[in-house]
């Protein structure tokens, strides 16, 4: 009996919860939309579409990683800096850094993703976006680098050991995040993804690395490293201070982040 109490209180709880999600979601896109009806047509599709496509939790996520390269390097060094960004989705990080002075390249998969970047970071004359499929671009035809940011894409890919030799070859400072394989082992684990799915693989097939295996890789490429693990870089579902249990699984929500230099 009490059990089944237990369960009707959990229930009702998630319930409430998920009615105020909502209402506050109602309430933000009422605020945004009654400020977007001033905008062009084209501005209005960007700001809108943007709502929808990596936003929420995605936000407050990218302002914890955004914050963690600002702890890294300074404003004046990051506003002077040749910055490639890969993976980039929508290239909200990419914008940002474009906008405080740096010259940024966005190397992004999907065209839908392409296109969508383009109309909303219009204004940012020094970020060019480029569709790329990053499995088979080798990226030397950009040039060199001072930093690439490297952040949720290499989970989607299958040739990771390529990309991040080809990553190693242009530039000497490499922030890179994925999800894990929570294991002591030094492997790779393919697996498949829909690739129909906006925030999936291209071709079907992505990876969860482990940490040896990243690390003695990061070593082969002449890169030093540095493992990110503060709780300050946690935001919702996205954990980055996990133990590993070295139990062989995927959680999901589960990231490591690294500073890899030369």
């Amino acid at each position: 009996m009490k059990s089944l109490l237990k369960n009707r209180i959990k229930e009702l709880i998630f319930k409430i919860k998920s009615k105020i999600k909502h209402r506050i979601k109602e309430f933000l896109f009422f605020i945004n939309f009654s400020s977007i009806n001033s905008l062009t047509p084209v501005e209005k599709f960007s700001q809108l579409t943007a709502l929808s496509h990596f936003s929420g939790p995605y936000q407050f996520w990218r302002i914890s990683r955004i914050n963690q390269i600002l702890e890294i390097f300074s404003i004046e060094e990051l506003s002077s800096f040749r910055i490639l960004e890969v993976g980039a989705g929508n290239c909200e990080i990419g914008a940002f850094f474009a906008d405080l002075g740096a010259e940024v390249i966005s190397l992004e998969g999907r065209l839908r993703n392409v296109n969508l970047a383009k109309l909303r970071w219009s204004k940012i004359k020094n970020l060019e976006i480029i569709l790329s499929d990053l499995d088979q671009d080798n990226l030397s035809e950009y040039g060199e680098f001072d930093l690439i940011i490297n952040f949720g894409l290499i989970y989607h890919l299958k040739n990771v050991e390529e990309h991040l030799k080809n990553c190693s070859k242009i530039s000497k400072h490499l922030l890179l995040e994925t999800l894990m394989l929570d294991s002591k082992e030094e492997k790779l684990l393919l697996l498949k993804e829909e690739e129909t799915q906006i925030t999936q693989s291209l071709n079907g097939l992505g990876s969860r690395p482990t940490i040896n295996f990243l690390e003695k890789l990061f070593y082969k490429l002449g890169y030093k490293y540095k493992r990110l693990e503060n709780q300050r870089l946690n935001s919702g579902i996205y954990k980055y201070d996990w133990i590993p249990k070295n139990d062989n699984k995927v959680k999901s929500g589960y990231y490591k982040m690294w500073h890899c230099y030369k």
